[in-house]
């Protein structure tokens, strides 16, 4: 019966999984990640445990994630992590929750089919599929019901989803396959070309977490941080100091794109939007908006405040939560 269902909001990310259920607020958030054993052509495990497996694996097992810039590059793997995902998050164990998962704007029939397909795949049979920014503002506790503008930005892992939204519809939007993934690969390729240094993608992850600002200020820009790699050339292990104004040179033209495409989409509105956000501000969410100084870089080039909400990495699955409430009056999906 309907009011036995626990109903699950899902924010189904490159980088991280979120899992909100109704009453319990944020019950799961872990790496979208498994292991799989290409002998035996099974999964091993699945989220933290697979992290923690990363550089200590056996050649025929490889650490893999399912989905690449926002949407399923591996159906059955995907299918099968959320599956764990959903069953380590449930209290009662229940065959069929009812689920709202969120997707970033403008994707395609064809990943659009994926994610219906994988839903379907786990006998859920109650779901809904709402857009990323859309949730993202929800969850920001935006009041995209009223007739004015609010611009959300949210910067996940594997993409920048930003939108206009009003009277409850979005107005217009873009999606950027730029993020935190492409953040890190940016700092590995600076290391590799200036340094002859390869280093993995978690040190370059780590160095972004300890480093990376969108402004430096000059008393800040020989602050530096070590990191172990490997030396191209010699192929021996090697360490260099990495300063704060390289990470800086290494992310900015990512940076520069994210607020070019923000200004593009304010372009693309009606002036009566563009003013309602020039009072509202820019709403930053996801893992990017913790990137420090952010918010200041955009508000110096657009000259339009910026806030960042309160929980920025839960902010989609909790605007997907808040349309649980709305699961009783849906049809059954076919």
């Amino acid at each position: 019966m309907i009011f036995n269902r626990q109903r699950l909001g899902i924010d189904l990310g490159t980088v991280n999984t979120v899992i909100y259920i109704e009453d319990r607020g944020v019950a799961l958030r872990e790496p979208s990640l498994v292991v799989v054993d290409h002998q035996t052509n099974q999964i091993i495990a699945f989220g933290k445990e697979a992290a923690a497996m990363i550089g200590h694996l056996p050649e025929h097992c490889e650490v893999i994630s399912p989905l690449v810039n926002g949407v399923i590059a591996h159906l059955n793997y995907t299918k099968e992590m959320l599956a764990f995902f959903i069953r380590k998050a449930l209290i009662r164990k229940l065959s069929n929750p009812d689920v709202v998962i969120c997707v970033p704007s403008n994707i395609t029939k064809l990943e659009h089919k994926a994610l219906t397909d994988t839903i379907k795949g786990l006998g859920i049979t109650r779901a809904m599929i709402i857009e990323e920014p859309y949730a993202a503002a929800l969850g920001a506790k935006l009041n995209i019901e009223a007739a004015e503008g609010q611009l959300i930005c949210d910067i996940g892992g594997g993409t920048t989803d930003i939108a206009i939204l009003s009277y409850q519809h979005i107005i217009k939007s873009q999606m950027l396959k730029i993020a935190g993934n492409q953040f890190d690969d940016a700092i590995r390729m600076a290391i590799r070309q200036h340094y002859q240094i390869k280093v993995s993608p978690e040190d370059a992850e780590a160095l972004k977490i300890k480093l990376a600002s969108a402004i430096v200020f000059d008393d800040e820009r020989e602050i530096s941080e070590k990191v172990q790699g490997r030396h191209i050339v010699t192929q021996l292990p090697t360490e260099q100091a990495i300063t704060k104004q390289f990470i800086l040179e290494s992310i900015d033209p990512l940076i520069l794109e994210i607020i070019t495409a923000i200004q593009k989409v304010l372009e693309l509105v009606d002036v009566e939007l563009s003013v309602d956000i020039l009072s509202n501000g820019i709403t930053l969410t996801g893992g990017g908006a913790l990137l420090p100084r952010l918010g200041e870089r955009i508000e110096e080039v657009l000259k339009i405040p910026v806030n960042i909400t309160d929980s920025p990495l839960d902010a989609v699955a909790m605007g997907a939560g808040q349309l649980i409430k709305n699961m009783t009056s849906m049809s059954k999906q076919g």
